[in-house]
Parts: structure tokens; sequence; C-alpha cells
């Protein structure tokens, strides 16, 4: 048989058919629309949402889709299916809630099924029965039967005289009858309560004040499981980091640090000490012996006996006279005591204090490594950074590797002293490769063409400097002219493989006067001299022109 959906079970697979409004026409249900992983969502009891374990299916065609969502899925009060079109071009977005039940209809079951159903007689009547639970406290007592007992007894009788079954001249006898009954069932009743109560006294009562005294037990030990659990939690914060028994461990092995691994024993510093007097005692032995000898010497001159009995006793003393005082003196104790010479080591104290000095240093070879070389951990760099001198330090250009790298003049020749820390390589040489030369000065002849001259331009070390991107110019004029003014000026062309060749090349305008003009080689792009020296325009005949 088809399992039943009616009402949607809690807990229990469910399947529904529903249909998807098409987005091109809204009063229509979209035919074969396309179903998609992710397009189908569940939320449990206003949960997160979730795909669908199932993936609905478009059964059996046309506008139906079916809908399948397991027993997990359906764990819930109320479960809402949510439907979007993730490629957005065909259905319309649809929300369904479903609300469950512990019972569906075909739970009622008939005929009656043994906790599904309510069993009635032919009359349609439920027969009275009575369960376990069903009475009061105190609800059956001697009275209350009494008189219950004499009601059913009285609507008997005035049933049955009601239907001939008893005189009315009887009625009296009958009463009185039934008062006899009734005393008696009274009696009856009586003894069952009496026993019911023993019966309560016995078990019920002693039941009861086990269970108090159960009661009583356990509350007794979830005291102590309390307790346990106090002391635990404490423990378990006394071991963290930072916790009481870990600082007090922490505070141990500080001390324990700065011990030595093999500390000296008090016995081999006393024997040391005996070594000593031993080694000064056979000293002040033979310097009694040197002055006995020096005494007998003294016999064959009183002046020569004199100074050597003077230094011979001079010895003596200087050796008799040591005392402990001075030996400690002479190998750095000042006191006796072994213990007051161990309490002037360095203390935890002292030694807490001298490593406060060194806060926010992890190692310090790396930082002396990061001053000297340009090679340098991000750790360290960062930590030479967060101190005030050092905000601005790079290892790259401020480190003695680097300044040694840069040379000199390449941070002592800059271009007007603008404090850039960015050094451009300056040339420290300059050699002319052609034109007549003497130590820089430049020749020329009057009327002449001032010449082809070319400059290469090197650095200190002889490598190449790339004037590719410079303008270099011959700017000459008169040492004794007003300061900015010129008398010629020349643009040089810039070639070579290495773009580090100017050449200097002008017709006769400049040379028709003999006479002796400064120069200088200027890269004004840089603002940089790379050469100066003197034009000597020698004096030529005009005649030979």
């Amino acid at each position: 048989m088809m399992a039943s959906y009616v009402t949607p079970k809690k807990n229990t697979a469910f399947i529904f058919y529903a249909g998807l409004v098409s987005q091109a026409d809204t009063k229509l249900f979209k035919s074969a629309p396309t179903l998609a992983a992710g397009d189908f969502k569940v939320s449990i009891d206003g949960g997160a949402l979730a795909n669908l374990a199932t993936l609905p299916t478009n059964t059996p065609g046309s506008q139906m889709v079916k809908f399948s969502l397991s027993s997990s899925e359906m764990n819930g009060d109320n479960i809402t299916v949510v439907c979007s079109d993730a490629a957005g071009a065909e259905w319309c977005d649809a929300v369904f809630n479903i609300q469950t039940s512990a019972r569906q209809v075909d739970d009622l079951a008939f005929p009656t099924t043994s906790g599904r159903g309510i069993a009635v007689d032919t009359n349609n009547k439920v027969p009275a029965t009575i369960a376990a639970g069903d009475l009061a406290n105190d609800s059956v007592t001697a009275a209350a039967l009494k008189q219950d007992a004499i009601t059913e007894i009285v609507n008997a009788i005035v049933v049955a005289s009601l239907s001939g079954s008893i005189n009315v001249g009887e009625l009296g006898y009958t009463l009185s009858v039934a008062a006899a009954f009734a005393a008696a069932a009274a009696t009856d009743t009586a003894t069952l309560v009496g026993r019911l109560s023993s019966a309560r006294a016995v078990y019920l009562d002693n039941l009861s004040a086990g269970a108090v005294a159960q009661a009583s037990a356990l509350a007794t030990l979830a005291a102590d499981v309390t307790a346990i659990l106090a002391d635990s939690n404490e423990l378990q914060t006394d071991w963290v980091n930072g916790g009481r028994l870990d600082l007090l461990i922490d505070a141990i092995k500080a001390k324990t640090d700065g011990l030595p691994s093999d500390p000296a024993d008090a016995s081999n510093i006393a024997g040391s000490f005996a070594t000593v007097n031993s080694t000064l005692s056979t000293i002040s032995t033979n310097a009694s012996t040197a002055a006995s000898a020096a005494t007998s010497a003294a016999s064959s001159s009183a002046s020569a006996a004199s100074s050597a009995s003077t230094a011979a006793s001079a010895a003596s003393t200087a050796v008799t006279q040591t005392t402990g005082a001075a030996i400690r003196s002479a190998i750095g104790l000042a006191a006796a005591n072994l213990d007051t010479q161990f309490g002037l080591l360095a203390t935890a104290a002292n030694l807490a204090t001298l490593a406060g000095k060194f806060t926010g240093i992890t190692l310090l070879a790396r930082w002396l490594g990061a001053l000297m070389g340009k090679t340098a951990d991000a750790t360290t760099l960062t930590e030479i950074q967060a101190t005030t001198a050092g905000a601005g330090y790079l290892n790259t250009t401020d480190s003695l590797e680097a300044i040694r790298d840069r040379g000199d003049a390449a941070w002592t020749t800059g271009g007007g002293g603008g404090g850039s820390t960015t050094i451009v390589v300056t040339p420290l040489q300059i050699v002319l490769t052609s034109g007549r030369v003497q130590q820089l000065d430049l020749e020329a002849h009057q009327f002449a063409s001032l010449g082809s001259y070319e400059f290469t331009v090197t650095d200190y070390t002889g490598a190449a400097v790339d004037l590719s991107a410079k303008t270099v110019k011959l700017v000459a004029f008169d040492k004794t002219a007003t300061p900015g003014a010129y008398l010629f000026l020349v643009t040089g062309t810039i070639s070579g493989a290495s773009s580090n060749i100017v050449t200097i090349s002008q017709d006769n305008t400049n040379t028709q006067t003999a006479r002796k003009v400064r120069y200088m080689l200027w890269n004004t792009t840089d603002n940089k001299v790379y050469a100066e020296g003197t034009i000597n325009i020698k004096p030529s005949p005009s005649g030979v022109i």
C-alpha cells in the first residue's frame, strides 16, 4: 500500500507535487522547467538553508514537479522549501511551508488497534474501566463507599418498583433490608480501607522514606561533585600559561637557569685554599732557610752580614705576615664566608634588571647583523624600526654594507645637499679619449673650428655611467664674468655601447678671438658637473684663413 501523506508526519519521508510559475507569462506554470542543483533548499524550523538531498524532478512531465524530502529533512515542526532559479531565466521563485504532526489520519485505525483507537460496544458506548492512577488520593473511603452503596441500592429498588418487581407495600421492608446490606457493605469497606492503610504504611511509606534517603544521598553526592569540579577547575586555571602554578614554576626555572651547569663544590674551594696555604708555607720555609744562610755568611763581613740579615728578615716577615684576608684580597674574595661569596654573585633581581635593558630584542646577534649587513629577517627589522631612533631604518640602504657598496663619493657629492637618501652614481674620473688634451685643458686655434672632443664617463670602479636619458652640455665662461653669465654653450651628443661617451663639436663661431676661457662639462638633467678646465684658443694669422 502506498504511504500516506495526510497529514505530513514529522521525521518521516514526504512527497508532494507542485508547479513553478513561468517568468515569461506569470499566468501559466512553466512546462518542462530546468531543475538544477542549488535551485532548491530546505530550512528546518527556521534554521539555515541547505540543498535538498534529492533534486526535484519533472515527473511525470508537463508542468508537474515532484518534491521528495527525506525523513531527516522532515524532522521538524515547520519544514520550508525555497525554490529559486539560479539561471534566472525560466521560472519564478516559490516557497512552500509544510507543518508536520506526530500522527496521521491512518493512525486512527479501525477496527481498534492497540494504542491507535477507542473500542466501543454494540451500543456505541465506551466500557467503563478504571486504570491505575484514575482515582485521586483518598477518593475511596468507608464513608464514600457506604454512601455510594446506599445510593445504588435505593436506585435499584426504585427502578425495580417502578417496573413492578417490588410492591409499594413492601417498600419499607425492602428499605430496611437495603439499610442492613448498606451497613454490612460499610463494615466491609472499612475493613478494606484499614487493610489498604496497613499496606500503604508497610510499603508506600517505607518506599517514601527510602526515596527521601536516596534524595539526601544524591544531594550529598552532588555537593561532593561540585567541590571536586571546583578544585579541578582551579587546577586547570593554575596550570595554564600565566596561571598560579605556571608562574611559580617559571620563577623556579629563572633561579635554576642562572646557575652554572657544574657549580663548584665547596669542598673543591676548600681544597684550593689548602693548596694555597701549603704553597705559602713552603715559601716561608725557603725564606727562613735563605735567612739562615745569609746570617752565616755575615761573619765574613759585618756590613754584608747586616745587609743580608736585614734582607732575610724582611723576606721572612713579608711571608709570615701574609694573612687570610690578604690572600682573599689577592684572589678577589671580599669575605671569608663562602655563602657570603655566593651572595655576591648576580641575583635573580639583578639579572631581571639587566634583561629589562634588552626589552624588544629577541636575538642581539641578529640586531648586530642587521646593522652590519644588507640581509635581515623581518622580525629583527621590525624590532629595530619599533624604536624611536630606528623608525626609518632600512638595512638595504642604511647598513654598513650598503654604505660601503655605494662608496664614499656616492654619498658625499650629491646634487646640492638636498638630503635625499637615494644616491645617484656620480662619475669620479674623466678620460679624454679624443682631441688635444693637457690635464683636462682643451686647446683650439683662432679662426678654426672648435674641434670634436670625446669624454668617456665612468664611475670610480671604471664602470660606465649610463647617460642615455641625460642632457650634457659644455658651458664656456669668463672667470671674471658675472655669476650665471656664459660665453657660449654646446650640447653634447651621447654615444657608445654603454651610452657613456659625450662628444662636443662646434664650428669656428666662438674661436674668432684668441683667449683662454673656463669650461664645465655639465649634466643639466641632474645638475651635476662631470669635468672642468680651460679652453686655450691660440692666436692664428688671419691671412692663412
